[in-house]
């Protein structure tokens, strides 16, 4: 991963002084993201052994209850479903083009929202410690 929080920041730093690399990294304050829980959806299984039926599906999530299912047993769609804490992640992504500070090109391509278990520092969604979202608006 890319962000050190905590001791491995204090480690991290110490080998950043050593190996002289300071201008390859900056420092920001964390951002606590609110924390919700959440159904997981899976194809495959995992730690959890607890089944959650469709009545507990179809309860109340909340306004950012995010549809993440996962469990130890799969329902009628060979899905795995459990639940867990998790926070919310929403990037916007853009391109810039400028000359001599001047901008010549600029606009947004589009956006990706995301979730990860709220323990995790990272949650990237290709190492399958992340998932893909979608907004609901109430």
């Amino acid at each position: 991963g890319n962000v050190y929080c905590g001791s491995l920041l204090k480690e991290h730093i110490n080998e950043i002084i050593m190996n002289k690399q300071s201008n390859r990294y900056f420092l920001m304050s964390r951002i606590y993201p609110p924390i919700y829980s959440s159904l997981i959806r899976s194809s495959r299984p995992n730690d959890n052994n607890e089944f959650i039926s469709e009545k507990q599906i179809s309860g109340e999530l909340g306004v950012f209850g995010r549809s993440l299912i996962r469990s130890s047993r799969p329902n009628d769609n060979n899905e795995f479903i459990s639940e867990k804490q998790i926070s919310g992640e929403l990037g916007v992504f853009g391109s810039l083009i400028s000359r001599n500070g001047t901008v010549i090109f600029e606009r947004i391509g589009g956006s990706l929202l995301r979730s990860k278990p709220a323990i995790n520092v990272e949650g990237g969604i290709a190492s399958g410690q992340g998932y893909i979202d979608s907004v609901f608006l109430v």
